[in-house]
């Protein structure tokens, strides 16, 4: 004969707090739990109308209103070993009333992540694309504003790392990049850089780590200012919604045009907040990057805020805020200028995989002698996905 027993208080007592937990944080439904599951295709088409007060982004500014199509597949295949990312797109933009403008753009990527053993990953990635300077992302990485004209860009990476123990792991990583325009005002380069790093671990909430880097950049064909430099960085997080990421580091500069050196300080503090519905995130940066289109390395000084909400379920509103100030490696302030970006954006989610955003903002570019650049732009974008 079966006898049920009541559950125990011990027993009960954790069910019950998994149960009011579950409850307060909303189970997915099931449309949900399938999207955490990517899809093997994916087919984005998106069409949107603009209008840009500076359309050249130059002192002499010029007015334009421009219409936009565009459409991306991605294909994604994995086994227990591997996954591999597949992707192209391409667009047509229109621009009135600037004919030199309208252009079709296109790019491609391949991303891949090869699992050796549980403890060693191997991963690849490489991007082309064709695209304005204001949509470039290896541009914009940069914290780059430059005159609109396009720019075929090249960025190819490879990345090894290794669980040493449960606290201490290592990472080996290279990536090169180059960036070409069509315009005699913006310089060609590229630039090559290798970076080794080691983490410990020694609570679940607060990782330390060091790297160290190794950079290069070439200006027409020939090295025009090498880097290293080593960073010590600490993150803590607090419970399981803030955290706080100190970076403190030093990096010399080598400019081979004019033999001269220099030793920087660098560093970073980085506040995040983030939940279920919103996303608040301010950082202060002092970092050594390419500056693509001037031939040279830059010192930047930036400072940012960004925060996004759900208000609900088809309701999202977003704010950026960025503050660059770029030096040259010689540290000329004649080679100084400053950029302030500011923005904002709102979602309306149709239905699944239908979306409508709308988002404006405001650029400036100090360069100093040349005098103040600045663009006002307002955007009207429609996007509908299908996965299959």
């Amino acid at each position: 004969m079966l006898i049920r027993r009541p559950l125990s208080g011990r027993l009960f007592r954790p069910c019950l707090v998994a149960a009011v937990a579950l409850l307060f944080e909303g189970g997915a439904p099931a449309y949900a739990q399938e999207d955490s599951i990517p899809p093997p295709w994916r087919l984005d088409l998106t069409a949107g109308v603009g209008y840009d007060d500076n359309i050249r982004f130059t002192p002499s500014a010029e007015s334009s209103v421009s219409g936009r199509l565009r459409a991306g597949l991605t294909r994604l295949i994995r086994t227990p070993r591997l996954s591999l990312t597949l992707g192209a797109a391409g667009d047509g933009s229109v621009y009135r009333p600037f004919h030199d403008f309208n252009e079709f753009n296109y790019g491609a990527e391949v991303s891949a992540s090869y699992l050796f053993s549980p403890r060693t990953t191997l991963r690849l990635s490489d991007s082309f694309s064709k695209s304005y300077t204001n949509d470039s992302r290896v541009l914009l990485e940069a914290g780059l504003l430059l005159p609109r004209t396009v720019a075929r860009s090249n960025d190819a990476g490879i990345e090894v790392s290794h669980q040493i123990s449960p606290r201490w792991a290592w990472t080996a990583s290279g990536r090169d990049r180059f960036v070409r325009f069509d315009s005699n005002l913006l310089i060609d380069g590229s630039s090559l850089i290798a970076r080794a790093d080691l983490s410990f671990t020694p609570a679940p909430a607060f990782p330390l780590g060091f790297y160290y880097e190794f950079g290069r950049v070439t200006r027409d064909r020939r090295p025009s200012s090498d880097m290293h430099g080593a960073t010590l960085w600490g993150e803590r997080r607090f419970r399981g919604t803030m955290s706080l990421r100190v970076d403190v580091g030093a990096y010399k500069l080598v400019s081979q045009s004019v033999d001269a050196s220099r030793v920087v300080p660098t560093g970073a503090a980085t506040f995040a907040v983030r939940s279920t519905r919103q996303t608040v995130e301010a950082a202060a940066v002092r970092s050594v990057s390419e500056a693509f289109g001037l031939g040279r390395l830059q010192v930047r000084s930036a400072a940012s805020l960004r925060y996004s909400r759900i208000l609900n379920p088809w309701l999202s509103v977003g704010l950026s805020a960025l503050l660059n100030r770029s030096e040259a490696p010689s540290g000329n302030e004649r080679q100084a200028f400053d950029t302030l970006s500011l923005g904002g954006e709102l979602g309306f989610t149709l239905a699944k995989d239908v979306e409508v955003r709308a988002a404006g903002g405001y650029r400036s570019l100090d360069p100093g002698a040349v005098g103040l650049t600045h663009s006002r732009f307002a955007t009207l974008t429609l996007r509908v996905g299908q996965n299959w």
